[in-house]
């Protein structure tokens, strides 16, 4: 019998909170927000404020840091949620005045003054336009300012309140104490209509036959369908239950959904069968279910390709006589390449541009101030340390913007596998090459970093093996265990138009085939193209196949 949209049962959040730490979801939200209000009024102060984009960078860090709070309270209630968030970016947006005043008129003002600094700022504030020539003076706008007022605050409270809310609202396995994992694939506009036919008409694996995951382009045109699913290690996820989630226009859902929300497909449960069904599309749920239950390994479709995605190659399907070798990495020697530590070096590595541009501005001013015709030597020292400063921090940034970033995870690498006492590669050895594995949903949503493992490999020719020491994982892969071998494009969704080129690998193992995503990393000083990237995987792949 067809089952619809609304008849089916949706996951009701039921309002639990973890007692014991419910007073992080409004101290966390405090702090974030006073932060994010210092953080105006200096901006403010040294006239680097930019109204609405200052703004919604604030409602960012409070929206943040709620987010945060909601997840680690275990906050189930998301109209609780939604008042803290609104009252969090109202909180931020008055400390920023309230800054302001202090600063104004000293620690005598009070909170009873800060109505009054508000009006005062909003009869005195004058726009000026970043670029142009300030020499005339421009006259306040009293409802110019009131009404920037307005929509600041505004964008504030819509994101973090809203952000809160879906946060309280994500499903809970109130059985295991634990959110669920979510997991999204966009797919072409139009799947949405087609994917609610297929539901109430029993036919999701012609739906599957039609429809694969789109690519990263257009995003707020695409239909995202969202799966979210149990992982505990003493549950099978097809023994819990599993939700889905489908949007046809993101952000317009985004709102109807707080007024509609039961005639949308928006965490409605499936059978185990539907779920089942579903491991074509979500890679990560496919691992999660053949971990508990060989016998759907096959079912896995980590094989197979993106819709619309080029791929290029030797070799595609080929006759395997072996099988890889893949086991982890003890936790003793691993070096947590992509922890919050490292993300955070190669994030500071990557910003070194900017130190350097901000160096060579420091040394132009100082130029400035210093500048004697009697005595020019100071002045063209200063000069000359700026332009020292300022070309590398020119050249990185356009030329080889990832480098810096990939000397320190390579540094990182060489360090950790040369002190592990079964290591397959020696960092020493002529032949290793840096690598860097990847999934393919890490391309379908901005992160800071897109890699899941990083190491060290080397090619044996004779012993016809790959051989990869990584981080999380090792492993040995001889030629003949290889399926297909292909070579496959990704772009990030904030910059579509730069490709990533990856050997993508269909290897045998033991127990099932898997997919890997290989990219062979280089130290390099002059511009990588797509083009240049595309030759790198290419001769990777031939190396592998021997064409």
């Amino acid at each position: 019998m067809a089952v619809t949209t609304v008849e089916r049962d949706q996951y009701c959040a039921d309002g639990g909170i973890r007692v014991g730490r419910s007073a992080v979801l409004i101290l966390l939200p405090i702090l974030s927000a006073m932060v994010a209000g210092f953080l105006l009024h200096l901006l403010f102060q040294h006239g680097w404020y930019l109204v609405v984009l200052a703004a919604c960078a604030a409602g960012g860090i409070v929206a943040g840091g709620i987010y945060v709070a909601v997840r680690w309270t275990h906050c189930r209630k998301p109209w609780l949620a939604f008042g803290i968030g609104a009252a969090g970016a109202v909180l931020c947006y008055l400390a920023f005045f309230y800054f302001g005043m202090r600063a104004a008129f000293g620690p005598a003002a009070g909170i009873e003054t800060l109505p009054t600094y508000i009006q005062f700022r909003m009869a005195t504030d004058v726009q000026e336009d970043v670029g142009r020539n300030q020499a005339a003076q421009r006259k306040p706008s009293p409802v110019m300012n009131w009404l920037l007022f307005g929509t600041e605050l505004l964008m504030m409270v819509l994101m973090a309140s809203e952000a809160a809310r879906k946060a309280a609202g994500r499903v809970y396995d109130t059985d295991f104490d634990c959110w669920t994992k979510s997991e999204t694939v966009r797919l072409v506009p139009g799947a949405y209509d087609s994917l609610e036919q297929a539901l109430q008409n029993e036919a999701l694996d012609e739906f599957l036959e039609v429809y694969r995951p789109a690519g990263t382009a257009n995003q707020n045109a695409m239909c995202q369908v969202t799966l979210e699913y149990t992982i505990h290690p003493d549950v099978s996820p097809l023994e819990r239950p599993v939700y889905l989630s489908a949007v046809e226009a993101p952000l317009r859902t985004a709102f109807r959904s707080l007024f509609a929300r039961s005639s949308l497909l928006l965490q409605k449960e499936l059978t185990a069968q539907e779920a089942i069904r579903f491991q074509r599309l979500f890679s990560g749920f496919a691992r999660a279910v053949a971990a508990r239950h060989s016998e759907l390994a096959e079912i896995n479709t980590q094989q197979m390709p993106l819709a619309g995605v080029q791929k290029t190659g030797p070799a595609q399907n080929r006759q395997v006589t072996q099988t890889a070798d893949i086991e982890p990495i003890p936790e003793q020697e691993r070096m947590y390449l992509y922890s919050g530590k490292h993300l955070l070096m190669e994030n500071l590595c990557g910003g070194l541009p900017i130190l350097l541009l901000a160096a060579a501005a420091g040394f132009g001013w100082l130029a400035a101030q210093v500048w004697d015709p009697a005595s020019p030597l100071p002045g063209i020292a200063a000069v000359a340390a700026a332009i020292l400063m300022a070309v590398p921090g020119l050249y990185l940034p356009l030329m080889c913007p990832h480098t810096a970033e990939t000397a320190y995870a390579r540094s990182v690498v060489r360090r950790s596998v040369a002190h592990r006492p079964e290591r397959i590669v020696d960092p020493d050895e002529p032949d290793a090459f840096p690598v860097a594995l990847t999934v393919r949903e890490k391309w379908q949503k901005t992160v800071l970093e897109t890699a899941t493992d990083g190491g060290l490999a080397v090619l044996d020719h004779s012993a016809r093996v790959l051989k990869m020491e990584c981080d999380v994982e090792r492993f040995i892969i001889p030629l003949d265990s290889i399926v297909s071998c292909a070579v496959e494009p990704f772009s990030m969704p904030i910059d579509p138009n730069t490709e990533f080129w990856y050997v993508r690998l269909i290897v045998q193992t033991r127990t099932a085939s898997r997919e890997l995503l290989i990219c062979p990393t280089m130290i390099s000083w002059i511009r990588n193209t797509n083009t240049t990237r595309r030759q790198r995987a290419e001769q990777f792949a031939a190396r592998l196949t021997g064409s």
